[in-house]
């Protein structure tokens, strides 16, 4: 039975037994004994159960979340994120609370994570009457900001105005012995935005509600938005340029339950060049089923020359990544956000936990806003990065009533070029002030297969494209693919036309071209 509450009526002292955490065994510093609070009963979809007091605090999917509202959420667990399917109240009992666990200030109870830190506000509450009645007692408030509206910056501000007792006093970065442009090129490189930078070190108080785009740049990307060249699948596909077998694609991917509400989203973009990103296609539908949306992804990447693809695993989307890697057999699904969410084990996918989302933020604002090199072609795109919103708890998403299912797919597909992924997919030749990529060179990937997005859609701009010039095409990388073929057509293979490639005689194959026809021809 767990507890946050202050004032604990008995403590017992720990120096001989550690406690296991996300993090792996760590020392505590004892127990607290707590009197009896109001509590409830949690239990997950897998039957974990514990008791706590109702404004314990659990790690939620996207936020942290108290105990009495946890119910409908997935909360973390030793076997990942697991659904709260129910809240009992429980008679108030004496609660117990484990104190100072070392470095991660978290702990497996009962296999659930639970948080090991007090309240700020509580704590305000309980001992400023106390110390500010003495006449000789100060208290000192000392912090990094971390946005609007919460106690520090009230104490803070107030302080400015003269409007409270204390005294503001703030210490610039540059006023530090050692601390000069390039200690904060280098910190800026660390935290992944001159936005984190401003707030750990800046003293600026980043508001709440903030876009995800500056409007004036909002404004200024609007304007190169622009009908697609080919709008496809009753317009929910819907491209701007043609594939080139020369060019470097991600896609990106948000899925939904297919009920009418939010989208389930592909984003597809040209990196080529991460001096200019362009978004070159789109797919829509809020009506598709996973399981039917599973096809459409496969068939999109295959019109992109199989390109990376990032996935967010979280509900329905697990489904979409292990139908597409098991199943498909696709090899390019990027598996990232385990060990950031503290999950145990590696899955298909990207994980989308409050840290990982945040990094995705965080990139994402580095690259539109910061070094402005993204393109948008969809305006429908734009307008929902315009309505995704910084909330006052720090995380990022839609304001009520909007949606930012093209958001997070073009968040998702943007973290390609996020260092910790990046570097295990391309060759990183050049980066610019801050260790962004400036120039990729992709590892060898093996044949990329590009297919007619045109040929396998009913086509509402047809007649503009009656003489397109796409076709199947199959490319090598890097020269592999002719001396693949070379090889074969020294074994007798000839080739016939598009629909049967090659045709062997006598069928008398070599080995090596029996592994050749089944990585081409399956």
């Amino acid at each position: 039975m767990i507890s946050h509450s202050l004032d604990p009526k008995c403590f017992i002292s720990n120096d001989d037994y550690e406690i296991l955490t996300p993090d792996g065994w760590k020392n505590f510093s004892g127990i607290a004994i707590y009197e009896k609070k109001e509590s409830c009963k949690i239990t997950t979809n897998s039957n974990k159960t514990i008791i706590v007091s109702n404004k314990h605090q659990f790690s939620g999917e996207y936020d942290d979340i108290y105990a009495d509202e946890s119910l409908g959420f997935n909360i973390l667990t030793k076997d990942g994120y697991e659904l709260v399917i129910g809240v009992t109240p429980v008679e108030d009992t004496e609660m117990y609370d484990v104190v100072n666990v070392e470095d991660v200030h978290k702990f497996y109870g009962n296999d659930i994570v639970n948080h090991n830190t007090h309240i700020v506000e509580e704590f305000w509450k309980s001992v400023y009457p106390t110390i500010s009645r003495s006449k000789t007692s100060k208290i000192l408030a000392a912090s990094t900001p971390n946005g609007k509206g919460n106690l520090f910056h009230r104490l803070y501000t107030d302080a400015v105005n003269g409007e409270n007792g204390f005294n503001a006093l703030k210490i610039g970065w540059d006023e530090i012995p050692g601390r000069d442009e390039e200690w904060k090129k280098e910190q800026i490189r660390e935290l992944g935005s001159l936005e984190s930078f401003l707030q750990e070190f800046g003293n600026e108080f980043l508001d709440t509600g903030e876009t995800a785009i500056d409007a004036e740049l909002f404004e200024e990307l609007k304007k190169n938005c622009k009908e697609p060249k080919h709008v496809l699948d009753e317009g929910h596909y819907k491209i701007w340029e043609d594939p080139d077998s020369s060019r470097i694609y991600v896609a990106g991917v948000d899925v939904s339950e297919g009920v009418n509400q939010d989208a389930s989203v592909i984003e597809i973009l040209d990196i080529t060049d991460p001096k200019e990103i362009v978004q070159v296609a789109e797919y829509w539908n809020n009506k598709i089923a996973p399981a039917e949306f599973s096809n459409k992804l496969y068939e999109i990447l295959q019109n992109w020359g199989n390109p990376l693809v990032l996935i967010e695993r979280n509900n329905q989307g697990g489904q979409v990544c292990d139908r597409l890697a098991i199943d498909f057999g696709y090899e390019k699904v990027v598996s990232w956000g385990a060990k950031q969410s503290h999950r145990m084990n590696e899955q298909h996918g990207i994980i989308s936990h409050t840290n990982t989302k945040h990094r995705a933020v965080l990139n994402e604002r580095y690259f539109i806003n910061e070094v402005r090199v993204v393109k948008f072609n969809s305006i429908a795109t734009l307008n929902e990065f315009k309505t995704f919103i910084r909330y006052p708890n720090g995380t990022w998403k839609a304001k009520g009533g909007e949606h930012d299912d093209r958001v997070m797919a073009f968040l998702w597909a943007l973290m390609i070029l996020h260092n910790e992924i990046t570097q295990l997919y391309f060759e990183i030749v050049e980066v610019d002030d801050f260790g962004k990529p400036l120039v990729l060179s992709p590892i060898e990937w093996g044949t990329k297969m590009f297919t007619n997005p045109t040929s396998i859609y009913t086509n509402e701009q047809v007649e503009k494209i009656e003489n397109s010039n796409l076709s199947p095409m199959s490319f090598g990388a890097f020269g592999e693919a002719d001396d693949e073929f070379s090889q074969l057509l020294a074994d007798g293979w000839q080739l016939l036309n598009r629909d049967v490639p090659y045709i062997h005689p006598d069928r008398n194959m070599t080995r090596e071209s029996m592994e050749i026809m089944d990585r081409w021809f399956g």
